[in-house]
């Protein structure tokens, strides 16, 4: 027994007086141990701080995405749906900012959806994208008055461009800023948009027209 006993307290430093044994920690060991815990506590937050900023710039992506998504379909189904109102006149005017064009678009009336004849315009001004909209009568009536559906106030840029194939049977488009020729459709329809929330996202998408004719 006396023999176990020794073994046991040999493992102890005793105090100065001989009475008490010393098991605690010395200052060294004490600032040794915080340093490494401040460290690992760095280092958990970086970490974590990283992962925040980086699910917060996927989620606004992801956000910026889905809105460019939903302003590309509008514009689509309304080019896709456009046609001429007569063998002279085709009513397609263009520039870099802006667009009108005679299109059939979906109204919801007395409980149904009906396909009615709508004059279309995109506007883009002071970052805001605006889509104007006359129908039946009034689509021709530049004096009448426009239902103005705002699609997003973070454009920091939209540009339209717009092509032809030419007769020579080449099918290279060939893109320009500016649409002119009221007797002709563009082949297509090219829009650059540029949304912007904390950082700019660039999109684009090119649309053919169905009702589009060969420049000759």
């Amino acid at each position: 027994m006396k023999k176990r006993i020794s073994v046991i307290f040999k493992f102890y430093r005793r105090s100065p007086k001989g009475d008490l044994p010393l098991t605690g920690f010395t200052l060294v060991e004490l600032l040794m141990g915080a340093s490494i815990f401040m460290a690992l506590m760095i280092g958990i937050y970086s970490a974590f701080r990283t992962g925040i900023f980086s699910y917060a710039r996927i989620d606004e992506s992801l956000s910026l995405t889905q809105e460019a998504a939903q302003i590309f379909h509008r514009i689509d189904l309304d080019l896709r749906n456009s046609f001429f109102f007569s063998s002279d006149s085709s009513e397609f005017m263009g520039s870099a900012a802006n667009m009108s064009f005679l299109t059939q678009a979906q109204w919801s009336e007395n409980a149904s959806i009906e396909s009615r004849l709508t004059r279309v315009s995109y506007v883009w001004q002071d970052r805001t994208l605006t889509r104007l909209i006359r129908r039946d009568k009034d689509s021709l009536n530049e004096k009448s008055e426009s239902t103005l559906e705002e699609m997003a106030s973070n454009i920091e840029s939209c540009v339209f461009s717009y092509s032809a194939l030419s007769s020579g049977g080449s099918s290279t488009l060939i893109w320009k800023n500016l649409w002119e020729n009221s007797t002709t459709m563009p082949q297509a329809v090219k829009i650059k948009l540029k949304v912007k929330e904390k950082e700019a996202v660039e999109f684009e998408r090119i649309v053919y027209l169905s009702a589009a004719t060969v420049v000759k």
